[in-house]
């Protein structure tokens, strides 16, 4: 408001300025509402709801904080989240949130295991994406608790497992000792309502402290089963005895918790009952009522499978009803073997039509059915249809039923069943009646699971052997260490006319061989990469070319098949060759003196984990795109024995056969993370299919050379630290470096080098140390030694290879690597070279 006035002064009006500000308002309302609304949605959310910024939780909401177990959210907020995340998860929690915070997406809902502030776990589905929290990018995730939910499939997948292959009585039998067993109950017992009376139950099966026990008959009355009986379930999680007081048998069992689900049939029609008890109290009742009425449901089946089984002996016309009802496939055949009845299960498991049905009820008889005779179980159908009730083992069906005499059947459903006849008063047969179930999943997945575990256990064995292989090839390098370092030496000292020259170069010689001996055992081993760079496999073939076909027998062809531009993929030059040679030398081999085609090809298939399951080496590789060359002859093949034991070390076909042979293949195959596939069968040839996986964006790591001039007059000049346990070897490498003019200080474990470093360490230039030690190896000495020195020039030996070691170490990289046994030469260069590096 302004006020104007004239020249004396007087006031002759006001200037008032009005603004609206109503939308501005409504706006501000507007936000708060919605705050508060939002607030009030996600503190009554029966899910989990975080906000975090920076890896810090900004909100929770009161089911976050029950669900990571703290009291009051300020036990939470400005906690790091990931300190929340189980380590099993903690990559794929983080790459999450990247891709959140960078690329502004939601991330789907997965499973993942969190850490409570108590130390314990939790299963929740957690899923989330970006919002602006406070003016600032953050994350918002939304988790729900599956804890008990998992708790329950593991148990309803031990019971299903359990039960799912019987039937009758041993079913009961089985169905309550893995109740009892699962859900760690004292006492669990099924049963029915006794046909005397309806306050009498009558058990079926018990199960009471471990095993299972005679059946008795129940009294309902003052019984907490009286209040299950016509109702879904009663629980009573404790003091089942004092609310219960006149049921004694509470009282000499020791009772103290109880849950009880009814059994009903299709109808809703009362069964019985299947109960559970503990003489503890009950914390988990809700989980176990869960899991009790699941299985509930499939007692209730099986007691009504057998209840129809029972009726249809008794009236016609309930019989036919009863079957059409059932969840079974069922027949009804006349004496002469003609059917008069399927019901709407049968119709499923054969996937028939009405109109295929009414010409399977005129026109087929099983007393005279091809399928029957050529499966050589007619003489049990005919058992059946002479009065006596017989099971039908389990067999391969046509499931098309619109098929001619004559046809060749195609063999799709594995079903099992019984026959039994229904007898008239006086005994003749008046009707036979067939009930089949579809097990084909089952009996799949049982070979499947029985081809897992046969595979599991090979691959294990060679596992065994391989891990034995590369120990016994690394005490081996040592020895040899020690040979070939004091023959050099012994070299150095002799005279080029003595006498003992020869001898030793003899030493010399038969050592190397030894350490090629060693170098198969490492690559058998999977552990025998030494030289790694990229590799385009067409030219790598290509190149051997000429060496192949001489190395093949002259009745042989080669043919090749490449796919162009493939991928590069890292490897060992030199163990692909060998891989490549034995592989296409066996197929010739395989030819022997008659004419036949070899074919060799290339290219890249996506591989999924049905794939490589029937490779060798199934569970060290994951599914994706796998580069592959496939060795292919028109030999002899291989029996299935012969494919068992085909990369054993040693084993051969070949009287005059020796060495490691495809076992080496096998093990340089896995020193490559890749994989072996082999079909063949006897007379039809044989192929191996070699898988490696694709990897992109990768640049070969180069390495260090450490060729050079001959140093082993250079007169060299420093002091070097050898750390070694074996005390041949640290001998030998001590007079090695002091004849070529080093200082040496000598150590026998990690830790005595931590020690001499300690104490000399303003005259030590360099350290050469054992990868293997006790106390401390090689690479907790040399974090533990750059942590005093960070640019400390440390040298690794190892009877491993290179690759192999460098990989433990993470930060710190050695400045060199030298593999036992080493010669003088290599040792001189590479200290050498080392030792000039700026």
């Amino acid at each position: 408001m302004t006020v104007v006035k004239d020249e004396n002064g007087e006031i002759i009006r006001w200037v008032i300025n009005v603004m609206d500000i109503s939308e501005v308002k409504t706006v501000q309302d507007n936000l708060v509402e919605s705050e508060e609304r939002y607030r009030s949605l996600t503190e009554t959310s029966p899910n989990a709801i975080v906000i975090h910024s920076g890896g810090k939780f900004e909100y929770v909401n009161a089911e976050a904080v029950r669900l990571f177990g703290a009291e009051h959210y300020s036990q939470l907020i400005g906690k790091k989240i990931i300190d929340f995340v189980h380590d099993d998860y903690k990559p794929i929690h983080q790459e999450r949130v990247q891709t959140i915070y960078k690329k502004r997406w939601r991330v789907p809902f997965i499973e993942q295991k969190l850490v409570r502030l108590d130390g314990t776990h939790v299963v929740v589905e957690v899923g989330g994406g970006p919002i602006n929290y406070k003016g600032k990018v953050a994350s918002q995730a939304v988790l729900r608790d599956i804890t008990d939910r998992k708790k329950n499939e593991n148990a309803l997948k031990k019971i299903a497992e359990a039960i799912s292959p019987v039937n009758g009585q041993e079913f009961f039998r089985i169905l309550v000792t893995y109740l009892a067993e699962t859900l760690e109950m004292d006492y669990a017992f099924v049963g029915t309502l006794s046909q005397k009376s309806t306050q009498i139950v009558d058990t079926m099966a018990v199960y009471a402290h471990g095993k299972l026990t005679e059946n008795i008959s129940y009294n309902l009355l003052g019984a907490p089963c009286e209040h299950v009986i016509g109702k879904i379930s009663a629980v009573y999680p404790e003091n089942v005895q004092l609310l219960f007081p006149e049921d004694r048998l509470l009282v000499e069992l020791g009772v103290d918790s109880y849950v009880g689900v009814s059994l009903f049939d299709t109808a809703g029609k009362v069964l019985g009952l299947c109960v559970v008890m503990h003489s503890k109290p009950m914390h988990n009742v809700e989980h176990v009522k869960s899991i009790l009425t699941i299985f509930a449901h499939r007692a209730s089946v099986e007691l009504e499978r057998q209840r129809i089984i029972h009726n249809l002996r008794e009236s016609e016309n309930q019989f036919r009803t009863l079957v059409e009802q059932a969840p079974f496939s069922m027949v009804v055949f006349s004496p002469e073997g003609r059917p008069r009845l399927v019901n709407k299960a049968f119709k499923k498991l054969w996937h028939a039509s009405d109109e295929i049905v009414s010409d399977y009820l005129e026109n087929f008889n099983i007393l005279k059915d091809n399928q029957v005779l050529q499966a050589g179980i007619m003489p049990i159908v005919e058992r059946g249809f002479n009065g006596e009730t017989v099971t039908m083992p389990e067999m391969e069906y046509d499931p098309n039923l619109n098929r001619g005499p004559q046809e060749t059947t195609l063999r799709k459903i594995i079903g099992r069943g019984y026959i039994y006849p229904v007898k008239d008063e006086d005994g003749a047969v008046r009707d036979v009646v067939m009930v089949q179930e579809d097990v084909t999943q089952q009996r799949l997945m049982e070979q499947e699971r029985s081809n897992l575990e046969k595979q599991l256990q090979h691959t294990q064995k060679l596992k065994s052997l391989g891990v034995l292989a590369g120990g016994i090839a690394h005490d081996f390098n040592n020895i040899l260490m020690t040979i070939l370092g004091n023959a050099d030496l012994a070299l150095l000292e002799l005279s080029p006319l003595s006498g003992a020259k020869q001898s030793i170069l003899e030493i010399q010689n038969a050592a190397q061989r030894a350490a090629e001996l060693a170098k198969q055992m490492l690559a058998y081993s999977g552990k025998g990469k030494f030289v790694v760079e990229f590799v385009q496999i067409n030219e790598l073939i290509k190149e051997m070319v000429t060496m192949l076909e001489v190395s093949i027998s002259k009745k042989c062809l080669l043919k090749f098949n490449f796919k162009p531009d493939l991928p590069i993929f890292e490897a060992d030059v030199t163990q692909i060759r060998q891989v490549v040679m034995n592989l296409i030398t066996n197929a010739s081999e395989a030819i022997g003196d008659r004419e036949g085609v070899i074919k060799i090809t290339t290219g890249v298939q996506a591989c999924d984990k049905k794939y490589l399951e029937s490779c060798y080496l199934p569970e060290t590789i994951a599914e994706g795109d796998y580069l592959f060359f496939e060795v292919n002859d028109s030999g002899c093949g291989m029996s299935q024995e012969t494919k068992e034991k085909l990369f054993d070390p040693f084993f051969t076909t070949k009287f005059t056969g020796r060495g490691l042979g495809l076992s080496a293949v096998l093990g340089i195959v896995r020193g490559h993370k890749g994989a072996i596939r082999i079909e063949s069968k006897v007379g039809e040839g044989t192929s191996f299919q070699v898988l490696f996986p694709v990897k992109e964006n990768n640049m070969a790591e180069e390495k260090k050379k450490t060729t050079g001039k001959n140093t082993l007059n250079d007169n060299a000049k420093g002091t070097i630290l050898i750390a070694e346990d074996e005390e041949s070897v640290l001998l030998v490498a001590k007079i090695m470096l002091e004849n070529l003019g080093y200082t040496i200080i000598t150590a026998i474990d990690g830790r005595d080098a931590l020690q001499k470093y300690k104490s000399s360490m303003e005259k030590i230039d360099l350290v050469l140390m054992d990868l293997t030690m006790p106390h401390m190896d090689g690479v907790q000495a040399s974090n533990a030694l750059r942590e005093i020195t960070p640019d400390l020039k440390i040298i690794i030996s190892s009877g491993y290879n290179e690759l192999e070691v460098v990989e433990r170490f993470n930060d710190h990289k050695p400045a060199g690597f030298i593999q036992k046994p080493f010669r003088l030469e290599d040792l001189a260069n590479l200290v050498k070279s080392v030792m000039e590096e700026s």
